[in-house]
């Protein structure tokens, strides 16, 4: 029975689909710069932009089971865009943002059970266009515009006593319309636009444990601002502001990978969310031709792929992978040279090495009864696997 179980654990690694873009249930109105997250299994945005000087304060709620948008309590402050979020625990946070002619610092708590939301600790300083995420059960927000001058300063918020503490500084350029998340207890913010209005394409890695930034990877396409993030599982997804490229960000592998392109029309300042393993997109601006510029309401749905899709498995067709119950060991059987990285499901890396022409096997006996992942990587190009151990 064992050896079956084997067979088909092999087996199942080579039944793989795709990765797709599928469009769902446009947004009720057009509008870029809005605010967006998730809680739970809802997607939550609101507030924002629309040409000819409209701005917004009102606030929706997606379930991608009905593939439907529900109006929620409108938020409390004033109209703006470009303000900032993110979500801890079961509650939504908001703040910052602009209106024509106003920059504000308030900021402001979201409860979905009673949909209500509630006046917090104001933030420390008026901007606009920052980034943000959070980690362990506090909020992150840093860079932006302050008064039209930009910033790299870093604060973090501690929702149970509601106060801001300044955290020590990013330490690229100052810099706005930047990319910013976190995974597995780590923030990550790079990209955007600095000081003399150049792109850049630097990233780097907050530990909030440590107060302390790692330079990581250089983002290897263009450079670009005003791009839109989502996380899925160990890896960050970026969406290119003014382009329709998508990329991944590896962070067990400290690597960029180019992945499908975005199905919409291109855009930029769009709003992003993840649920249950899925990507959101939402709005944003699009050229309009000859010299002009608009805002959409269409919404996207990103399907990552199940592992790796059908290119993938030609390029690394000399590989194989495969678990042995019996042996209590992982082998893997390269024609060409390849790196190997096998981590948990969590981002703990196990092993990480150069695999030469031949075979290699990995004893197992001291790893816990659980699912892992075998990331293979070779001339920029990956591939992932499942093995699991019973």
């Amino acid at each position: 029975m064992k050896s079956l179980l084997v067979v088909i654990l092999v087996l199942a690694t080579r039944i793989l689909f795709a990765e797709s873009w599928t469009q769902r249930s446009d947004f009720p109105d057009e509008r870029s710069l809005a605010v967006s997250f998730s809680i739970g299994s809802r997607g939550y945005m609101g507030l924002g932009y629309k040409h000819l000087g409209n701005l917004f304060k009102d606030w929706w709620s997606f379930d991608p089971s009905t593939n439907i948008w529900t109006q929620q309590a409108d938020f409390p402050g004033s109209e703006r865009c470009g303000a900032f979020g993110f979500a801890i625990g079961s509650k939504g946070y908001t703040g910052c943002g602009q209106s024509l002619t106003i920059t504000y610092q308030d900021f402001y708590e979201y409860d979905p059970l009673n949909n209500t939301w509630n006046a917090k600790s104001n933030f420390p300083t008026m901007r606009t266009d920052a980034v943000s995420f959070s980690i362990g059960g506090k909020g992150y927000t840093g860079c932006g515009l302050i008064a039209l001058n930009k910033t790299n300063d870093f604060w973090e918020y501690d929702p149970l006593l509601d106060t801001w503490i300044s955290k020590a500084t990013f330490p690229g350029f100052p810099r706005s319309e930047a990319i910013g998340f976190s995974i597995n207890g780590k923030g990550y913010i790079g990209l955007g636009n600095d000081t003399m209005d150049n792109f850049v394409n630097d990233f780097y890695e907050y530990d909030s444990g440590l107060n302390a930034w790692t330079n990581r990877a250089d983002f290897v396409g263009s450079p670009f601002s005003d791009g839109s993030s989502f996380v899925i599982s160990n890896c960050g997804y970026v969406l290119a502001g003014h382009s329709n490229e998508l990329w991944q960000f590896n962070t067990i592998t400290n690597s960029w990978i180019r992945k499908l392109d975005f199905a919409g029309i291109q855009r930029w300042n769009a709003s992003a969310f993840e649920i249950d393993g899925k990507g959101y997109v939402c709005a944003g601006d699009y050229v309009v031709l000859p010299n002009g510029a608009g805002q959409t309401s269409t919404f996207w749905e990103y399907t990552p792929d199940s592992l790796n899709a059908i290119d993938e498995i030609d390029f690394f067709k000399d590989l194989n992978i495969f678990y042995s119950h019996d042996l209590e060991s992982l082998s893997i059987i390269t024609e060409n040279k390849i790196r190997i990285i096998v981590y948990t499901e969590e981002g703990k890396i196990l092993w990480d090495d150069e695999v030469y022409p031949g075979k290699l096997q990995i004893q197992t006996d001291t790893w816990a009864s659980s699912v892992y992942l075998v990331h293979a990587e070779r001339n920029d190009r990956s591939i992932v696997r499942k093995i699991l151990k019973q």
